[in-house]
This record gives structure tokens, C-alpha cells and sequence, in this order.
């Protein structure tokens, strides 16, 4: 019976002790469930932002208030420094975006976004530790890279490489200079790394990296050596007994200083300037250069030929080695003289195997007179016809008008007649020299080979037409640049000849060779836009003919443009067909008319005036032109 009361005390307090939790617990969760009621829709105590409390505030107070507290932070939010300098952009300016309501509505979620058991204690973790809300930031990256980019633009400083040079006489060096850089990819993530919180003035240190040189001291040490080589004394060029000094002031003219990359190390070079050498060596060549002469033959006969020049070795400066050999010579100190070397040249055609040679047959002639010329312009197509004359043209080689006449000099028999010369006719060394070149390119066009080069008159030349030939069959030429030029393409040699008879004015060229069964057909002449020439020139005045005397200079020539046809047929197979075209311009008659020279008063001592004296050159006559179609212009020029 004991037993019973005993159990039914424990019984007892057992439900007095759950009942006492049961009503704790109820109690606890009626002190949560108020806490949470009382403060529903609004920010729990011990939430903070920026060391503001925000108990009790709603989401839009809570929005304005910090909006209020970064007024100030947004202006500055931090400060970049570095090189003892510092900018303090704004939030505009880094393209950086806080968002105040967004930070609200984290203020909001404290301690109700977690587990039912975190939100009961939720007032006591929020009084043992308060929250705090971090700034919630963003930035526009384009914005953000191009203000770092404009801190860069002020810090960024290019390194200085070494580099040597020339003052005058001196040789001054350029020390190198370490340069700076701001590494924009890593200042851009320290600023989006601050720490989120605007309480403290943030300072951020710039990326900044130093930027050595890629020339250096040790390079300029290098160049520095190697030049005081280059300049330690002069060179001296041989050549038999004679020398040609290099003195250390044209060294020096010549040094200059290059730098050279590689992909193991950079390097400052200094060196002779190439094209400098080889000017100096091009006057040297000028002076020791002996050009090979072809052999000249005439055939006599069909079996027979003479040896009209024989073949001449000549002697070339090899100006590539010796520019090679002065670049190896002055990077030593005592191997500066220096051999030329000279090659010699042989002759394309020697003549030693001119018995082996058969011009048995006559391909093509180019005839012209020159009827009715004045003496200088007879003698110069003399003196021309007679050094281009036995001609050897190889097989597969270019003939060159120029390069097969030599000079047209006073030193080599040629006198001063009228030339053409751009848009005038103008008194010239060698007028007359395009007869020959004109007859030559005749006789060329007719035997069927290559022209090359050709080029026109600027207008009609009686004398090219004077023998009924028709216009655009004439060949101009002009020492330097204006050519004749065809080619040998029949497989055999071929010989040129000329024959000149002063008397009647008869120019012939004629090209022997082999005979190939080739065939030249003139297929059309297209002559169009005729143009008559505009009344002629006013006379000009010229001192130096008696007063009165007329002496024409210019003739009336009609205009017209030509193309000219021509066939090269072997066989039955056509080996070409090409044209020739000329722009003849139409040109104005011209007279010269003697006048009385305007006097020059000198000052004599006693102050007497002085008598007048006649300047320019003596008097001359008119020649009269020769007899040539009415529209065409018989100057004796060209």
C-alpha cells in the first residue's frame, strides 16, 4: 500500500515538471511570437548600417536613411594613390552603382530568412552580437577601365633605351632611363575588391610596375667599345699604285647606329652606313672602270669580213666586296688596309671567233635621207652612222641604241644643231643622232624582230617623211633615259651595218644574219585626229642676229595620231602582231628676229657714262629647210 502513494508522487512531479516546460516553452514562444509581431515590417534591434542603429525602421526608412548616410561616401569612396600622388574619383566616375534597396531589404531579412528555431533566437543572438549590413556595390566596367586608363595616361612613362650619337665631331651617349607602367587589369580588381563597408575612407594603391630598358648600360657599354674601334683610325684602298685614304672625319660621316632584335638579346650596332660606302665607292669605280668594247666587223662580202675594232677586255671595281671587305676592315684595329678588287670584264663579242661567223644573208634595210640638212646636223648623223657601224648583236640579246654609241660629246665629233627637247626646239649636242636612230629602228621593224623600247617625236620631222615614208616609223632618242632597244630572237648573230653617202643625204642601216623564212606584213596605218597648227609664234627678239635678220627655229606641223600595224609571220604561223602608236602634237612656226642688244651702262670711276657693249653670241643666218610635205615640220632637229 506504500508503494501506491509513492509512485502517484512521483507521477506528480513529473507532470508538474513537464507542465512547467510545457508553459515555459509557451511562454518563451509567446515572447518570440510578440517580439516578432511588435517589430513585423520593421528592421530588428541590434541591425546596424554604417554605425547607424536601424531598430524599428521599415524598408523605405530604412532606404532614404542610407541613402542620407553615403550622400558623402559616393563623392569620394576612396582614394587611389601612388607615386606620392592621389585621386579621388567619385562613384560616377568609377561607374560604381550602390543599391540603397536592395541593402534595405537585407537589413529587412535578418533573422527572418533563417530556420524556425534561428528565428527564436533570433532577439537574443541580435543583443550578443549585433549585425551589420555591407554596402552592396557594383561597377559598369567600361567606365571603371577608361577612368583607370586616364591614370595611366598621366603615370605611364616609356623607358629610355641607351643610344650613341653624333654631335659634330663627337660621339655623345644617351644613358638609359627606367620607365613606369600602371597595370590597368590589376588596379581595376583592387578597386572592385574594397571592403564593403563606408564607415573608413578606403585607400587603394595603384598597380604601379617599373619598365627597364631594353637597351641598357651593358649595350651601351658594348656600342661605346665597338665604335671607339670603327673610329680608331683611317682605312687606306689599294689598287697598283694607287691609294684612296678613308680619314676618321669620313668614317665618322659615315657611322651610324642601328638597333638589332633578336630573340635572345637586343643590341645597339654601330656600323658604316651602306649606301654612304657605296656612294664613295662608286666615284672610285668611276675613276678606275674601264668598260670591254664588242669587236666591230664589216662584211666585205658574202665570204668575207673585216674586222672593222677588235675586242677589248675591261676592268670593273667589284664594288659589292669591296663595300664587304671595308665593313670587316673597320671593325679591327690593325688590318685597315684594304685591296681593291677589280675583275676583268670580257667583251659580250671579242671577235676572235669572227671567221666562224656567216652573215650570209640580208634580213631587213632601214632607209632615210637627210637631204637638204645643215652642216652640223650631216656631220653628227656622219659621226653617228660611223660608230654604229658593224655591230654584233649575240643571239637572245638586247640591242641598245645607246649603250652601242657611245657618248654624244664635242670630245667624241659631234656639233651643236637642234634638238628637240620637251615642248621646244632648242640648239643641243648631237642633233641629228635620231636620223640614225629612227633608220636603225626601221630596219629592225622591217626584219621582224622585238622592239623593246621605241619612243616618238613629240611632232612630225620633215626629214623622216621627206623619202615618202609614212609617219609613226620614227624612233627618238635622249641620252640619259630615252632608248631604242629590240631584240635578237632568229638564233643567230646579227650584224649591223650602216652606209652614209653625204653627198645625196642617204642614210641605210642593214641587219645580216641568217635567214629565218620569216615575213613582215604592214597590215593597217590608222592615221585619225588631224589637227592643222594655229597661226605661227610671235618673233621673238634675239640679240645675237643682225638687226632685221629673221632666222626660223620652228616649223608648222599638222597633229595627228598613228597606229601602225605590223605582222610577223613564219609560214603559215604568225609569230606576233603588234602596233606602234604616236601622238604627233601639232606645232606653231616660229621666228627669231634680230634686235638691237639693250645697253648695260657701267659706272666708271670719273662717273662718265659709259658706253653700252653688245651681249650674246654672234650673228647667224637663216638656214633654209629642206623640201618636205607641207604639213609636216622640216626642221633639222631630232
Amino acid at each position: 500500500m506504500s508503494a501506491v502513494p509513492a509512485l502517484a508522487q512521483r507521477f506528480g512531479l513529473l507532470t508538474g515538471i513537464l507542465g512547467g516546460t510545457i508553459l515555459a516553452v509557451l511562454v518563451i514562444l509567446a515572447l518570440v511570437l510578440g517580439y516578432h509581431l511588435r517589430h513585423r515590417q520593421q528592421v530588428f534591434p541590434g541591425v546596424h548600417f554604417a554605425g547607424i542603429d536601424l531598430q524599428g525602421l521599415r524598408r523605405a526608412e530604412v532606404d532614404l536613411l542610407m541613402q542620407a548616410r553615403l550622400a558623402a561616401y559616393v563623392d569620394a569612396p576612396l582614394t587611389l594613390s601612388g607615386l606620392g600622388r592621389g585621386w579621388q574619383p567619385t562613384a560616377v566616375q568609377l561607374g560604381m552603382h550602390i543599391s540603397t534597396a536592395d541593402m534595405a531589404s537585407d537589413a529587412l531579412a535578418v533573422g527572418r530568412s533563417d530556420g524556425l528555431f534561428d528565428r527564436l533566437l533570433v532577439p537574443f543572438q541580435l543583443r550578443l552580437r549585433p549585425a551589420t549590413i555591407p554596402l552592396r556595390v557594383s561597377f559598369e566596367e567600361d567606365v571603371l577601365r577608361g577612368y583607370v586608363q586616364t591614370i595611366a595616361a598621366e603615370v605611364d612613362r616609356a623607358p629610355v633605351d641607351a643610344d650613341l650619337t653624333l654631335q659634330g665631331d663627337r660621339v655623345v651617349s644617351v644613358a638609359p632611363t627606367t620607365g613606369q607602367q600602371l597595370e590597368v587589369a590589376e588596379t581595376i580588381r583592387r578597386i572592385q575588391h574594397i571592403p564593403p563597408y563606408p564607415t573608413v575612407h578606403q585607400r587603394v594603391e595603384l598597380a604601379i610596375v617599373p619598365v627597364r630598358p631594353v637597351l641598357g648600360d651593358a649595350e651601351l657599354q658594348a656600342a661605346t667599345e665597338l665604335t671607339s674601334r670603327i673610329l680608331s683610325g683611317p682605312l687606306l684602298l689599294r689598287h697598283e699604285a694607287r691609294s684612296w685614304p678613308i680619314e676618321r672625319e669620313r668614317l665618322m660621316r659615315w657611322l651610324g647606329f642601328q638597333r638589332a632584335d633578336s630573340s635572345a638579346q637586343a643590341a645597339l650596332v654601330p656600323s658604316l652606313t651602306k649606301a654612304k660606302v657605296a656612294e664613295f665607292l662608286a666615284t672610285i669605280a668611276k675613276q678606275l672602270d674601264d668598260p670591254p668594247q664588242d669587236a666591230r666587223l664589216v662584211r666585205e662580202s658574202t665570204a668575207s669580213l673585216r674586222v672593222l675594232r677588235p675586242g677589248k677586255t675591261g676592268l670593273a671595281v667589284d664594288q659589292d666586296t669591296a663595300l664587304e671587305r671595308i665593313l670587316a676592315a673597320v671593325l679591327t684595329e690593325d688590318q685597315r688596309d684594304i685591296v681593291l678588287p677589280v675583275r676583268v670584264v670580257e667583251p659580250t663579242f671579242s671577235g676572235r671567233d669572227a671567221d666562224a661567223l656567216a652573215f650570209q644573208d640580208l634580213l631587213a634595210d632601214g632607209r632615210s635621207t637627210f637631204e637638204g640638212s645643215p652642216h652640223e646636223r650631216a656631220n653628227n648623223i656622219q659621226v653617228a652612222a660611223r660608230s654604229l657601224n658593224g655591230v654584233v648583236i649575240p643571239s637572245g640579246r638586247d640591242f641598245s641604241f645607246l649603250r652601242e654609241i657611245g657618248p654624244i660629246t664635242k670630245e667624241a665629233g659631234y656639233l651643236e644643231s637642234l634638238t628637240i627637247q620637251g615642248d621646244a626646239t632648242v640648239p643641243g649636242i648631237g642633233g641629228g643622232v635620231c636620223q640614225v636612230s629612227t633608220t636603225v629602228f626601221r630596219a629592225a621593224f622591217w626584219a621582224g624582230l622585238p622592239i623593246v623600247e621605241r619612243n616618238q617625236h613629240s611632232y612630225r620631222v620633215g626629214y623622216y617623211e621627206q623619202d615618202g615614208t609614212q609617219p609613226g616609223l620614227d624612233a627618238a632618242v635622249y641620252d640619259p633615259g630615252v632608248d631604242l632597244r629590240f631584240r635578237n630572237d632568229t638564233g643567230h648573230p646579227i650584224l649591223l651595218q650602216s652606209s652614209v653617202d653625204p653627198v645625196s643625204g642617204a642614210l641605210v642601216y642593214r641587219l645580216y644574219g641568217t635567214r629565218t623564212g620569216r615575213q613582215v606584213r604592214l597590215e593597217n596605218i590608222d592615221i585619225r585626229n588631224r589637227q592643222e597648227p594655229d597661226e605661227p609664234l610671235p618673233d621673238e627678239p634675239d640679240a645675237s642676229l643682225p638687226p632685221g635678220d629673221r632666222k626660223q627655229v620652228e616649223w608648222a606641223a599638222e597633229g595627228m595620231h598613228v597606229t601602225i600595224t605590223r605582222s610577223v609571220v613564219e609560214g603559215d604561223n604568225r609569230i606576233t602582231k603588234d602596233t606602234f602608236t604616236s601622238g604627233f602634237v601639232p606645232w606653231r612656226e616660229k621666228w627669231l628676229i634680230g634686235a638691237e642688244p639693250t645697253p648695260t651702262p657701267t659706272v666708271t670711276p670719273t662717273g662718265t657714262p659709259a658706253t653700252a657693249t653688245p651681249s650674246g653670241q654672234a650673228a647667224a643666218t637663216a638656214t633654209p629647210p629642206p623640201p618636205a610635205p607641207a604639213t609636216v615640220a622640216p626642221t633639222p632637229a631630232g
